[in-house]
Formats: structure tokens, sequence, C-alpha cells
């Protein structure tokens, strides 16, 4: 939300999400295809920052989704770190602002302020929020405390 506040980032212009990280541009939605298989279709709203913010993007996680779990890497034991190119290339698993459904939508976020900034999520965490605040214990990397 500071890069929001800064200007640098709109809440609702999906032209400029889709830009900083292109494969939002073509993703797809995963659907049944009526056989036990699945199929991606076109989805028909863009994507905005919004919708990731408040997970009504339609992404989701693969470990509590049995079509995205099948179309996915299998599933390793902590899937919130997952592989990168796994979660950059996942797709859909609900039309764009239809539903609300937990899921790597914020990992799309973090990807966004790397992207944005130049920065880690973890660089940008603590240089812009964590040591503003005085706060020396907190870290995406818990071999690091």
């Amino acid at each position: 939300m500071q890069l929001v506040e800064q200007g640098k980032l709109a809440l609702d212009d999906s032209a400029q999400l889709e830009a900083l990280p292109p494969e939002l541009r073509d993703v797809k939605v995963l659907q049944s295809d009526g056989s036990g298989g699945v199929k991606l279709v076109a989805k028909e709203r863009r994507l905005t920052l919004r919708m990731l913010l408040n997970h009504t993007s339609g992404f989701g996680y693969a470990f509590e989704d049995p079509k995205l779990l099948g179309w996915s890497r299998p599933i390793e034991p902590d899937d919130f770190s997952s592989n990168v190119h796994d979660v950059l290339h996942r797709p859909l698993l609900k039309q764009p602002g239809t539903n609300l459904k937990y899921g790597v939508g914020l990992d799309r976020v973090g990807r966004l302020v790397g992207r944005l900034t130049g920065l880690s999520l973890e660089t940008y965490f603590q240089t812009f929020i964590l040591r503003p605040l005085e706060i020396q214990r907190i870290t995406f990397f818990r071999r690091k405390i």
C-alpha cells in the first residue's frame, strides 16, 4: 500500500498491473472439461491489484484444489514457499472478481513489489517497514533469527 500511496501502483489499473508482470496478461482459468479432465479458458475480466489484495483474483492454492493439484507440480511440504516458476505460471481457479478464494495472489503482489522497486520483498520490508518501526526480529527467513 505504500507504493499505492506514492502513486507508483494503482489499485484498479489493469493495464499497469499486467505490464509489470506480463504473465498476468495471458493467465487462463482452469476449469473442469466435463469428462473428468481440465481445460484452460480465457479470463473474462482483467486482473487488478485490488483483486490480488482482497483474494478475488481467482488464484488458489494447489493443496486445496484437486484440479490445480493435478495441473501443478507435485506438492511440497510447504506450499506457501512454492516454486517461483509454478506460482508465476499457475492458472486461475475462478474468473477474476467473481469469488473470494485464498491463493497465491499475495505472492504475486510480492513479485510486483520486487519488479517495481528492484528489491527483494525481504529487503523492501526491512528497509521501509520494519527498520523505521525499530522491529529487529522479523524476517521471511527463519534461519536469520
